[in-house]
């Protein structure tokens, strides 16, 4: 197996270089890409925030945080 990482960040969030650093991959190994699923990160990134923030709000009293943020900090 082959594990490929990078510094840079986010650099695997772009499809484009994505699918095309699989595809030199696969052809340095004699293996054949002919398509590659479009897959947006940037989509999918936002998905998973909303998912935790709908997780967050289901397990905090919102109102409580909001008084507190606010400036109440009542018992």
């Amino acid at each position: 197996k082959t594990v490929f990482g990078t510094y840079l960040h986010g650099i695997f969030d772009n499809s484009e270089f994505t699918s095309m650093l699989i595809k030199e991959l696969a052809k340095r190994r004699g293996l054949k890409i002919n398509e590659i699923e479009a897959f947006d990160y940037e989509v999918n990134k936002q998905k998973e925030f909303d998912r935790l923030a709908d997780v967050i709000r289901s397990s905090i009293d919102m109102d409580k945080l909001y008084s507190i943020l606010n400036g109440g900090c009542e018992e």
